[in-house]
């Protein structure tokens, strides 16, 4: 776990938003969890080196949204058919 008052720079904490109607968007834990993993092992492969490409993540059929987004909070969506 990450203590954030012991880090020095800044933190990026993606969100990770299943659809749950409409536009009604909810974070599932698991698939948040799933997808924060996804997320990791594609900055070590494709060797992210600064946040401005986070947004360019696309696993597990996330897609980064602008509208939710924060500086520090990407916001990346989901919209499972079935």
């Amino acid at each position: 776990m990450v203590q954030p008052q012991r880090v020095e720079g800044r933190i990026i904490a993606p969100r990770f938003l299943d659809a749950k109607g409409d536009d009604e968007f909810k974070v599932v834990s698991f698939s948040a969890k799933r997808a924060r993993g996804a997320m990791a092992g594609w900055i070590v492969r494709e060797r992210i080196n600064g946040p401005g490409k986070l947004t360019t993540f696309d696993g597990l059929g996330y897609r980064h949204d602008p509208s939710r987004s924060e500086p520090d909070a990407p916001a990346f969506i989901r919209r499972l058919e079935g």
